[in-house]
C-alpha cells in the first residue's frame, strides 16, 4: 500500500488511539499530580485528545509531537464549548529531531507510541531526560502475558527484549525511576479499541469499491483482525506506568 495511510484511515472514529479507556486516561491526569503552570510533552500524541483533556482543566503549556499530518489537522480543528485553561502546541515532526533544554518539562509522556524512537528501552532512556528531578513520566506498551510467544507476537515490542509486566517495571527503575502507579487495560478496553479499527476499515471498503488498493487494503485489515483475535488477544496486554524522575 503506497497511495494511502493505512493507520489515518482504520483510526478515522479514534478520539485517543490506544487500548485503554477515557476513566482510565483521567485516572492518569489525576496520578501525574498536574498544578497549572507545568510543562507536558506528549510524544505520538496522535489527535492531542490527553494534552487537551489536561488543558481543560489546568493552565498547563503542552507540546505534542506528532508524525501523522492527518492527526494533528483534526486535534487543530476548532471545538465547541468553553476555551480550556491551557495551551497546547503541537508540532509536526519525527520524535527524534525534538530537541530542548533538559529537565524542562514537569511531565513527558509516551502513551503507546515508543517506535516513534525505537524500542520500549529507547523511548526510557530518550525520554527521561527532558524530565526535571521530581516530575513524572509516563509511559504506556504492550507487555507479555504468556512465556512462549510467537514471532508474530514477538514483533510488537519492536526489536526490544520481551518484557513481561513485571520485567517493564524493572526496565524502569533500572533507568532510574521509581514506578509509582500502573493502570493496566482489559480485554475490554482492546476489544473497543479494535472494534473501531474494524468499523472504519469497513465503511472505507464501502465507500471505495474501485479504489486501486482496495484488495491490499481488505487483505491487511481481515489479516489485522485474525491476528488479533487468534494470537495477540490472549498473549499481549497493554499498561501505562506512571514515573517519578529520581
Amino acid at each position: 500500500m503506497s497511495g494511502i495511510d493505512y493507520f489515518t484511515i482504520v483510526e478515522r472514529f479514534h478520539t485517543f488511539q490506544n487500548p485503554t479507556s477515557e476513566e482510565k486516561l483521567d485516572r492518569l491526569i489525576a496520578y501525574l499530580n498536574l498544578a497549572d503552570g507545568h510543562r507536558v510533552l506528549d510524544i505520538g500524541c496522535g489527535k492531542a485528545w490527553l494534552l487537551r483533556r489536561m488543558a481543560a482543566s489546568y493552565r498547563i503549556e503542552g507540546v505534542g509531537i506528532e508524525l501523522r499530518r492527518a492527526f494533528i489537522d483534526e486535534a487543530n480543528t476548532p471545538r465547541e464549548g468553553s476555551p480550556g485553561l491551557g495551551t497546547t502546541m503541537l508540532l509536526h515532526l519525527p520524535a527524534g529531531e525534538y530537541s530542548v533544554r533538559a529537565e524542562s518539562f514537569d511531565v513527558a509522556m509516551c502513551i503507546g507510541a515508543s517506535f516513534a524512537i525505537g524500542t520500549f528501552e529507547d523511548m526510557v532512556r530518550w525520554l527521561k531526560p527532558f524530565v526535571k528531578p521530581g516530575g513524572y513520566l509516563a509511559i504506556g506498551d504492550v507487555y507479555a502475558k504468556q512465556r512462549a510467544l510467537s514471532p508474530e507476537v514477538e514483533s510488537h515490542f519492536s526489536g526490544g527484549s520481551v518484557r513481561s509486566l513485571v520485567d517493564s517495571i524493572d526496565v524502569l527503575e533500572a533507568a532510574g525511576l521509581s514506578v509509582v502507579s500502573l493502570i493496566d487495560s482489559s480485554t475490554d478496553d482492546w476489544d473497543a479499541y479494535e472494534n473501531l479499527h474494524r468499523q472504519a476499515a469497513d465503511e472505507w471498503l464501502r465507500q471505495n469499491p474501485g479504489h486501486p488498493e482496495w484488495e491490499s487494503f481488505c487483505a491487511r485489515s481481515q489479516n489485522d483482525r485474525r491476528s488479533y483475535l487468534t494470537t495477540l488477544r490472549a498473549a499481549l496486554g497493554w499498561a501505562i506506568f506512571v514515573c517519578r524522575v529520581l
